[in-house]
């Protein structure tokens, strides 16, 4: 394993990072004995999967294992794979004696603080750019690097803070420990809620369609469809806040997009037939998520 980088230390780490072969090549990284953390792009369901591992701590001789779909998360791109030793092709393989990484924390970090891609031969440092970037759905950690999907971004201290995918540490943790729990229905999928809205951005256009607007300093999130019956909002209502967090800048899929069902989340309006010049509030209870998904603009 090369290391452009005088600092890291990467010896501590090869043992934890393999490279996957599935619907197509790309890596992971062990967190627990024999499971994996991978991105779902590179699997299917019922195909074989294979994993090359070096088992053997500070031995650099790898071995390929097979290995199942453990878990899996469409919408955040994350898979968990499974060796198991009791595996055909596995019974005369060494023993995995891998390392594991551990997850830090990407809000610890700020922009311009050293960040390193892990691929199973390389660890490459950058920078960080944006260590809470802002998509249309989850938060990211934004930084110049770019490698093999699967494969994790590092901090100084060998903890991660983003996948492949730059989905940060802060969202796609709660996912992982989801996922790692022993399950009866065979490959676990995750369970997240919805709110059934679709919204868009406020603009000056929802301000001069209103037949009077006495309150012009507002920003949010207007409600143009809902998928599920309201008792509290209506079309054309415009949201504000999601559990105490103001949604001006911050896309509402980020502060509910990895909450399961049943989850309360307050939420805070101003009623268009008020001209948005008065708020209520109401706590309302996520929904299960369809398993066909939503359709694009909802949350």
């Amino acid at each position: 394993m090369s290391v452009n980088s005088k600092t890291f230390d990467a010896t501590a780490f090869r043992n934890a990072l393999v490279n996957v072969y599935g619907v197509r090549e790309g890596g992971g990284f062990f967190v627990k004995c024999g499971l994996i953390i991978t991105t779902a792009q590179l699997l299917k369901e019922r195909q074989p999967i294979w994993v090359q591992v070096r088992p053997i701590k500070d031995d650099p001789k790898s071995y390929l294992y097979a290995a199942k779909l453990r878990g899996w998360d469409l919408p955040s791109d994350i898979a968990v794979l499974q060796i198991d030793m009791k595996m055909a092709w596995n019974s005369d393989l060494p023993e995995i004696q891998s390392a594991y990484l551990r997850f830090g924390s990407n809000r610890c970090l700020t922009p311009g603080n050293s960040i390193y891609l892990a691929t199973f031969d390389t660890i490459t440092s950058g920078i960080v750019q944006n260590n809470q970037g802002i998509t249309s759905v989850w938060e990211s950690v934004d930084t110049n690097l770019k490698g093999p999907p699967g494969f994790p971004f590092l901090d100084p201290t060998g903890r991660v803070i983003a996948l492949s995918s730059g989905l940060a540490q802060h969202m796609a943790e709660p996912i992982i420990r989801a996922l790692l729990k022993p399950s009866k229905e065979g490959v676990s999928v995750y369970k997240r809620g919805c709110l059934g809205f679709k919204l868009e951005v406020l603009t000056a256009s929802h301000l001069l369609a209103l037949p009077k607007c006495q309150f012009k300093q507002v920003t949010g999130w207007v409600l143009i469809d809902m998928l599920f019956p309201s008792t509290e909002l209506k079309r054309g209502d415009l949201i504000v806040s999601l559990n105490d967090v103001i949604i001006g800048a911050i896309p509402p899929a980020n502060i509910i997009w990895n909450l399961p069902p049943d989850v309360p989340i307050k939420v805070m309006w101003r009623p268009r037939h008020h001209d948005f010049a008065t708020c209520q509030e109401a706590t309302l209870t996520l929904l299960p998520y369809p398993q066909e998904g939503l359709p694009p603009g909802y949350i």
